[in-house]
């Protein structure tokens, strides 16, 4: 009894590191996952598909990185959140860029690298994130394209817990059952 007990303690311990989700929709009823992270941006003389290889595989150094590019229109349709915008993605990628004309942004930088949400295949994206602060004057015409960058998708530590404390738990159980 004494076990079970420290068991079930240790294993709301773990449950407390788990965090609460949120999700966007389109429309209503599509579920898009939460909004994509950021992780670098840049202003690249030349975006022909050697330039932004190069540019892309900084992000994951000595690791053999395969990029699918679209440059058909995208249906970009705003999500339940001001601002953000989703689309469907063709390869669930674990990562993707957006390639956008600058003009009268203000500003050169002209690619953006984002962290997918891996439980969707939505690339969704806070306007803000590609330094446009001004939602109604967004033009999906402005992308040039969308670049799916594949991979696989890293666990999140929490799920690592409890896969841990499921495998300690099995061991516990089956040590209990064979009498060892």
């Amino acid at each position: 009894m004494k076990k079970c007990m420290v068991v079930s303690i240790i294993l709301c311990g773990l449950l407390a590191f788990g965090s609460s989700a949120w999700s966007l929709t389109i429309n209503g009823t599509t579920d898009v996952g939460i909004a994509d992270t950021l992780i670098g941006s840049a202003a690249l003389p030349d975006s022909g598909a050697a330039t932004e290889l190069a540019w892309v595989q900084t992000f994951f150094p000595g690791a053999t990185v395969n990029v699918t590019t679209t440059t058909a229109s995208v249906d970009w349709t705003q999500t339940s959140l001001a601002g953000t915008y989703a689309f469907k993605l063709s390869d669930n990628p674990g990562d993707f860029f957006i390639k956008i004309g600058t003009g009268s942004l203000g500003s050169d930088v002209d690619h953006f690298m984002f962290t997918n949400n891996p439980d969707t295949g939505y690339a969704v994206v806070a306007l803000s994130d590609l330094n446009i602060t001004n939602s109604t004057h967004f033009d999906v015409g402005r992308i040039s394209h969308v670049g799916e960058v594949g991979g696989t998708s890293v666990p999140e530590p929490s799920m690592l817990m409890l896969f841990g404390s499921g495998l300690l738990g099995l061991a516990f159980f089956g040590r209990k059952i064979l009498g060892k």
